[in-house]
């Protein structure tokens, strides 16, 4: 017995051990943008991105925010004077990047799992320029690690007003395969979107049609896209041709379209899939 007692008490210590190692493990990419690492694809990545050409990709204001995009908007650090984009997936419940609501983002811009107060952050869906339609306050922020997606409960029921966006069936979307077409809506700064767009509104949400590449090679589950990314796109949903949410936009090569590099003029982006752990995490922390 006492053999048998200590067989377990080793086993038991071995599991403990692994899950904190596989725990550790899930905490790069955020952290580090593996995505970058040549074992994670990129250089195979980067002769498919340009295999594609630039002008098949779609990029415009949305003068009009239809009812099936409405639950899309600025979450917006009212301390920090920054922003990006979130989503709602129920009636309390966004999704965003960890990013956009890591305390002091945009000041001294370190990735810390340490969340902002929910008292400094504000979600407005359905933004357009100056007409602000609706605005909630946040109850609380659920930073996913490993990832750069983050959970936001409202403390108003959001879907009075907005329609939620619905989540894609995980098979379908690990089954994505090179040049599905992809969509995502967001919010990107005008100052990057180049002189077709020097004249618009602040805060006008935009559409960007471009497509999925490739699976990325890491612990943590996301994949690389080609289309127009930039600054304030950030926490946008990326959906699939059943207007079905796949992931979320992570970042772009060119997020301030300075075209400088061969990733950077061929509008290479990566996305955070909503598969494996991430979707659990999502689920479980959802209403």
């Amino acid at each position: 017995m006492v053999k048998i007692a200590r067989c377990f008490s080793v086993f038991l210590f071995i599991f403990i051990i692994s899950l904190k190692f596989s725990n550790t493990l899930n905490a790069e990419s955020y952290l580090n943008r593996t995505v970058n690492e040549r074992s994670a694809g990129i250089m195979e990545v980067q002769e498919l991105v340009q295999q594609i050409n630039n002008s098949e990709l779609s990029f415009i204001r949305l003068d009009k925010i239809n009812t099936n995009i409405s639950g899309i908007g600025i979450l917006s650090n009212t301390k920090n004077k920054v922003y990006g984009t979130a989503f709602v997936i129920d009636d309390h419940t966004l999704l965003t990047n960890n990013h956009v609501v890591e305390k002091g983002f945009g000041v001294v811009n370190k990735a810390m799992y340490d969340p902002e107060r929910p008292s400094n952050l504000k979600f407005m869906p359905s933004r357009d320029a100056n007409n602000i339609p609706y605005s909630f306050t946040i109850k609380d922020i659920k930073m996913i690690k490993g990832v750069d997606v983050a959970v936001v409960h409202t403390n108003e029921k959001v879907t009075d007003k907005v329609t939620p966006l619905k989540i894609a069936n995980e098979q379908n979307i690990k089954n994505m395969k090179s040049r599905d077409k992809i969509t995502t809506y967001g919010y990107p700064s005008k100052e990057y979107l180049g002189n077709d767009f020097i004249n618009d509104s602040r805060y006008k949400m935009y559409k960007s049609d471009g497509f999925y590449l490739l699976k990325v090679n890491s612990d943590d589950p996301q994949f690389y896209s080609k289309m127009i990314i930039r600054m304030g796109n950030s926490g946008s949903p990326i959906l699939n041709s059943n207007n079905e949410v796949v992931g979320i936009n992570s970042g772009g090569m060119n997020n301030t379209n300075a075209n400088a590099t061969v990733r950077a003029k061929n509008e290479l982006a990566y996305v955070f899939s909503f598969t494996d752990y991430v979707r659990k995490e999502i689920l479980d922390n959802s209403y």
